[in-house]
Parts: structure tokens; sequence; C-alpha cells
């Protein structure tokens, strides 16, 4: 965090999961506790475009993305 603070020329855009998958557990994620520490007026809150989408079509678009990648990986062979 403190690299990325420093580092920043402008503008720096942190982001985060709300869900992540642990041993084949769904878990819940949060903020990190240090972004409360920064100064409120340089601080904005924001979702992104897909976390405001249904969750099928999240769904959806994240397996698009996905096979994409995997087509890229097999043109190696």
């Amino acid at each position: 965090m403190y690299v990325g603070i420093t580092r920043a020329q402008r503008t720096l855009h942190i982001s985060y999961t709300a869900t992540r998958k642990q041993y084949g557990e769904t878990l819940e994620c949060s903020p990190s506790r240090f972004l409360e520490e920064l100064p409120e007026n340089v601080v904005e809150w924001a979702l992104s475009p897909e976390a405001q989408k249904p969750r099928e079509e999240q769904e959806a678009i994240a397996k698009a993305h996905l096979n994409d990648i995997r087509k890229l990986l097999d043109m190696g062979d």
C-alpha cells in the first residue's frame, strides 16, 4: 500500500474482491483497514460496472474472459 501511494503521480486506483474461494469455501472479503486511515477528501469509493450487473451476467462475463485467456494460451501449442 505504501509503495502504491508514494509512487502514484496523479491518481491511484485500488481494488479488492467482494468474495474469494479458499480450499473450496467461499469467503467474504472486506477492504484493507489501512484505507480508513486515508483522508476522506481524497478517497472516492465506487463499484465497478461489473459489480452493478446481475450475478448471472457477471458469471457469463467472467467465463467469457477465461475462455479468451484459454484461447490465447492454446495458441502456443
